[in-house]
């Protein structure tokens, strides 16, 4: 297929996805009133503006790939040969890097243990992989209960010692056809995964470090990754105790499952089990084909807003559409996706947690290798992830989260031009204003100081991401205990600031369930901001601190200063 069939195959893809049913006319109803008309009109008129005013994913992505370009750069590392039509790993044979700036590899020579000689002549070293190997990656001797599988992984991760959630899920809560279907479909496949994983994972990814100052990206392909999830699951990973680590991983989220595994199975964790399951049912049916990529952006060109002579001349007020009903990864499908997350980006995934960002993690566990590859956020930076498949349907939040069934992504089939999902998350870090992380001082989200982080950290995630409508919410309002009010105004800054549009997800129904809508409220700011300038706003923002009693909100506040 030349570059012209290229381009139209893909314009008649994007076309596809964002046309929508409308109702036709019959035959026979000839008679409509003129106001009817008009209402179809204005309807029509208004589904034209969305499409102008608020740009998709695909509209916007590259159209051509631009792999030779993105090779020469030093900060970008690709897993697979870009020439390969079938995204060959390279290189063809495992090229081992052990160092504090690459993921160390369970399979790399230096990983290695001591083990005494025969006849008590001292010690010597052996490697590591082997221990794995005889205990997980003989998939030709089935594991057939929990109870095994916790003596496979003791062979070679001593840290491991229970798996209690996987023990009381399959006696208590799993059926018998589920029960058969893991141990005797899922999880010799997973074990056949660890033995191939050096024939899959030829190099070692670079660490996505914090500080460079710098946009760093790697590219894997879904199968990587998905051999990366299945040595995160047995708990292959060396040197990754979670936040505990020692060296170099003090400030990178935990990878190996360890903790998950022995997490006491409420009815939220096991419904995280779950969806980890139906990930590794469905890739071990049928390995997906595609490509993801993994960015850490910073920008140079960051507004100084300590500056006092910077006055955003600029910058001017983007489309944003305010929506009180629906989900980001729902209705926001097409858009660019927020994930609220930890500055350890991941949150508690493997952990008990279960809000915006271990949801999203959970229906789409490729998400999990940021916490293998990414160190903590730092004010300026955010993580960007594109080509991230979707696996399980769920209901509810925080603890009402549960598992839905398995969910056959739509987007696998509209892929860019790099082979990647029509799918990107940004992840940008909220501070917690109810419980500092030790070490950090409080602080009043309604200071100077934290409003500017906070765009920095916004405009930042915008500027870095493919240049379409960003769909984000109430980022950092349920347990860090931010304003939604504040919030939504210095998203409004960020996005005027990275000239993207917003489509700004309330959740109605959480944050105001009786009395006026949050959707309502921010509409009503909306509509007052835009007829200021933006320092002005920025102006009222931080003036209002001193103000604040307590009693009257922002809206009021701004309310109180128009003409």
């Amino acid at each position: 297929m030349n570059d012209e069939e290229s381009e139209g195959k893909q314009q008649q893809i994007t076309h596809s996805f964002r046309k929508r049913k409308r109702s036709s006319d019959s035959i026979e109803s000839k008679k409509i009133c003129v106001d009817e008309s008009m209402q179809r009109i204005d309807h029509q008129n208004e589904s034209d503006d969305d499409q102008r005013d608020f740009p998709t994913f695909s509209e916007k992505v590259e159209k051509f790939p631009k792999w030779k370009e993105l090779r020469r750069k030093e900060n970008c590392q690709f897993l697979f040969d870009v020439d390969s039509p079938d995204l060959a790993p390279y290189p063809k044979r495992f090229a081992d890097k052990w160092d504090a700036n690459h993921v160390r590899m369970p399979f790399s020579k230096e990983n290695t243990k001591k083990t005494s000689r025969l006849l008590g002549m001292g010690s010597v070293l052996v490697p590591k992989w082997e221990d794995i190997m005889d205990g997980i990656g003989k998939y030709q001797q089935p594991i057939k209960s929990p109870v095994e599988l916790l003596e496979a992984i003791q062979k070679y991760n001593k840290q491991v010692i229970d798996i209690s959630l996987v023990e009381k899920f399959f006696e208590a809560h799993a059926s018998i056809d589920e029960s058969t279907d893991f141990f005797e479909k899922i999880l010799p496949k997973m074990q056949k995964m660890v033995a191939k994983a050096p024939e899959i994972l030829t190099q070692a990814p670079r660490l996505l470090k914090n500080g460079l100052r710098k946009e760093q990206m790697i590219w894997m392909t879904q199968e990587q990754c998905a051999h990366m999830l299945v040595l995160s699951f047995f708990c292959c990973w060396p040197k990754r105790a979670g936040r505990n680590a020692k060296e170099e991983y003090t400030r990178f989220n935990e990878i190996n499952f360890t903790r998950f595994l022995s997490l006491n199975p409420t009815r939220s964790v096991i419904a995280k089990l779950r969806c980890i399951i139906q990930y590794f049912k469905s890739v071990t049916e049928s390995m997906p084909k595609g490509v993801i990529s993994f960015k850490r952006t910073f920008d140079r060109a960051i507004p100084n807003l300590d500056d006092p002579e910077f006055d955003f001349t600029e910058a001017d007020w983007t489309p944003c559409k305010v929506v009180g009903k629906g989900l980001i990864e729902d209705d926001g499908a097409e858009f660019i996706q927020a994930d609220f997350a930890n500055k350890f980006i991941g949150g508690g995934t493997l952990g008990r947690g279960c809000v915006q960002e271990e949801i999203r993690f959970m229906i789409c566990p490729e998400l999990i290798i940021t916490q293998l590859l990414c160190e903590e956020m730092k004010k300026e930076e955010s993580i960007i992830v594109t080509g991230v498949q979707r696996f399980s349907r769920y209901t509810g939040y925080a603890d009402s989260f549960r598992f839905d069934g398995a969910f056959e992504d739509p987007l696998v089939h509209l892929r860019d031009c790099y082979g990647r999902i029509p799918t990107e998350v940004f992840a940008i870090d909220a501070v917690n204003y109810v419980y500092p992380y030790p070490g950090d001082s409080p602080h009043d989200q309604f200071s100077a100081r934290s409003i500017k982080r906070d765009i920095l950290k916004a405009y930042t995630a915008f500027k870095g991401c493919t240049p379409a409508t960003i769909a984000t919410g109430n980022w950092g309002c349920g347990a860090f205990g931010g304003d939604p009010e504040l919030k939504f105004v210095i998203q409004m800054i960020a996005a005027a600031l990275a000239k993207r549009p917003l489509h700004y997800f309330c959740f109605d129904d959480l944050m105001t369930p009786t009395g006026p809508k949050l959707s309502e409220t921010l509409d009503g700011i909306k509509s007052s901001i835009i007829k200021k300038s933006i320092p002005l706003v920025f102006e009222l923002l931080t003036d209002y601190m001193p103000l604040r009693n307590g009693q009257e909100k922002f809206s009021e506040y701004l309310k109180n200063q128009d003409p």
